[in-house]
């Protein structure tokens, strides 16, 4: 790949970065953060700890946040930049933690399913009640947690 190949690349992504709106660049940029923080965060703190930093502190209100399920894409989207790839986990952490600092609504859920023997998790962020992923992957697990703020996690 010529150096020149990959300047371009970089102009492209920066001509679409520059297409997001204020609130949505600004989301981005601390979606992508809260992923590089939250990786070892969640090898440090236990859990509950984790949650109620997460949830600590009084909302902050954007004049015109992004949507929730737009939130939860652009936490995909800073996602594709981290490395390691961060776990279905550690992003629904960041999608739970930027909508409660925006004063919505949030909750994450921990399923689980057995397939060939094996248990398989796989967790996603809720707001309201409705998740905010693809149903096609959240299908297969059986709720076993749900985590809302203020709760403690059970049930």
């Amino acid at each position: 790949m010529s150096p020149l190949l990959s300047v371009s690349a970089i102009a492209r992504k920066l001509g679409r970065l520059h297409a997001l709106g204020t609130e949505e660049r600004r989301a981005l940029v601390q979606g992508w953060v809260l992923l590089a923080v939250l990786q070892p965060g969640l090898r440090i703190l236990p859990f509950k700890r984790l949650m109620r930093l997460l949830g600590a502190g009084g909302p902050r209100p954007a004049a015109r946040s992004p949507s929730p399920e737009r939130l939860a894409f652009l936490v995909d989207l800073a996602a594709r930049y981290q490395w390691p790839a961060p776990t279905c986990l550690v992003k629904s952490l960041a999608v739970y933690a930027l909508l409660v600092r925006r004063g919505l609504d949030a909750g994450i859920v921990i399923g689980a399913s057995k397939k060939d023997g094996r248990l398989d998790a796989h967790a996603w962020p809720e707001h309201m009640g409705r998740p905010l992923t693809d149903a096609s992957t959240r299908s297969r697990y059986e709720p076993l947690i749900r985590w809302r703020r203020g709760t403690d996690g059970l049930g």
